[in-house]
């Protein structure tokens, strides 16, 4: 027929890619979903950073809960850009949600942090599967600023005489 239409790339080997037009993607991480939920995230040093973390398992028929005692006992605070590191113990109930809160240092180092939920140290080496601790996943971030709040002030006055000639 005059009005069919083909293309075709030299380097393709494994079929049309969806990310080569831009289109979304997903993937598998895995059954088990870890996520932190920050009040903000974009944050001064000596501010106060508070966290409520969420950790699920995937079903055929939605999230589940996981057993309190696979779950990560830790909360890793790393700098992305050097080695400094900041830890706390997580307290999960049995819903599977832990909170924590976490004093920024006045020395602390600018840019991004991530927050990571660790195993405990004695549960390294165990499968998931063998109904030892989930492994380690990194839950969100949040930025360390410099910055200042704007302030200003406005005065609002209404002109004298109406803008529209309005008749009643």
């Amino acid at each position: 027929v005059d009005d069919d239409f083909s293309f075709v790339f030299s380097d393709w080997n494994e079929g049309i890619t969806p990310w080569r037009f831009h289109l979304p993607t997903g993937n598998y991480e895995g059954p088990y979903l870890a996520t932190t939920v920050f009040d903000r995230t974009l944050l001064r040093a000596g501010d106060k950073v508070h966290m409520k973390h969420f950790y699920r398992q995937q079903t055929g028929t939605g999230f589940s809960h996981i057993d309190a005692s696979r779950l990560p006992g830790r909360l890793v605070i790393q700098h992305a850009g050097s080695d400094q590191k900041y830890e706390q113990t997580l307290y999960w109930d049995e819903q599977g949600i832990a909170e924590s809160e976490w004093s920024i240092p006045r020395d602390a180092k600018l840019g991004t942090y991530q927050v990571q939920l660790t195993p405990n140290k004695k549960f390294f080496g165990r499968a998931a599967s063998e109904g030892g601790a989930l492994a380690a996943v990194i839950s969100g971030s949040f930025r360390v600023e410099a910055f200042r709040v704007p302030t200003m002030k406005a005065n609002l006055k209404p002109l004298a005489t109406p803008l529209v000639n309005a008749r009643q």
